[in-house]
């Protein structure tokens, strides 16, 4: 063996061994990484970047570990995790979020569609099914339109005026709503809150409504997320305000009018759609984990 012979093959073997991965071992790197940087889901967060990256499945990932995972794969797949354990949150950094059943584009423009908001969709079809001479809803605040596309594909004889105040977000909405094929049936305007409405049975609004204080304390995922989205004033109910002093005049019966607020704002909000509305039903609901969530008010 000739001079120099031991470390040029050491540098080949280097080469070798940074040139070879696994599906395996890139998830293991990842685990660590995310642990370590203190994040809650590390081995679901690691697998759902992992398969967008490969354009794959979770299934696949854990039925095939000893797969190869190409370079520039793996270089894309370590930025992502890089961007995560500095709590990024996933659904940005792969583009999308499901809600409802419906895979919906999302990016930093947009507050990301959160499951406890499902309760929304499935109050206002409950009303919907109930009345169906209904035909028109109103959705204040539509973000990336996920409830607008969940109660269009769910019924497709209503129409929704789906309104929202920020030019980026109306332009994500746009792009969802026309990969669902519901543009049809979804009229996407910019409009402050009910203003520009015509009079309607069935409101809902899903509005920013966090406090001043609340703002303070958000886990650090939340902070990438638009402050105009979570913004509710000093005390979280302005916007709340101002649309429960608009809905008066434009809720018909039988109307339902369904608003998302803090769990620990939810007897506020009660009390202030009773004063709104002194001759309807208003009921506070809890999401699936058991919180106050939202409060519907039903009229007539």
């Amino acid at each position: 063996m000739g001079p120099g012979q031991p470390a040029h093959r050491d540098r080949t073997e280097r080469r070798q061994s940074l040139s070879r991965s696994t599906v395996g071992a890139e998830l293991g790197e990842a685990l660590r990484r995310l642990r370590a940087a203190g994040l809650p889901t590390p081995v679901l967060d690691a697998e759902v970047l992992l398969a967008h990256v490969l354009r794959s499945s979770r299934e696949l990932l854990r039925t095939y570990p000893q797969a190869p995972v190409r370079l520039d794969d793996r270089r894309r797949f370590r930025a992502l995790v890089t961007r995560r354990a500095r709590h990024v949150p996933v659904a940005y950094l792969v583009g999308s979020k499901e809600f409802y059943g419906h895979r919906l584009a999302v990016t930093p423009a947009v507050l990301i569609p959160r499951p406890e908001t499902e309760l929304l969709v499935e109050r206002a079809l409950a009303f919907l099914r109930a009345h169906p001479s209904v035909r028109r809803v109103v959705e204040v605040g539509t973000g990336s339109g996920a409830i607008a596309i969940a109660l269009a594909c769910a019924l497709r004889r209503i129409r929704i005026e789906a309104v929202e105040v920020d030019p980026l977000a109306l332009r994500l909405a746009r792009r969802n709503v026309l990969a669902h094929r519901v543009a049809a049936r979804i009229r996407l305007r910019r409009g402050d809150l009910l203003e520009g409405t015509a009079r309607v049975r069935c409101i809902v609004a899903n509005l920013p409504y966090l406090s001043l204080d609340r703002r303070r304390h958000l886990p650090r995922d939340v902070r990438h997320e638009p402050a105009r989205a979570l913004n509710g004033g000093r005390d979280g109910l302005e916007l709340i305000r101002r649309l429960l002093a608009q809905a008066p005049a434009l809720l018909r019966a039988p109307g339902c009018l369904l608003l998302e607020c803090d769990p620990a704002q939810a007897a506020r909000v009660r009390t202030l759609a009773r004063r709104a509305f002194p001759a309807a039903s208003v009921e506070v609901l809890r999401d699936l984990s058991g919180r106050w969530r939202a409060v519907e008010v039903r009229l007539g």
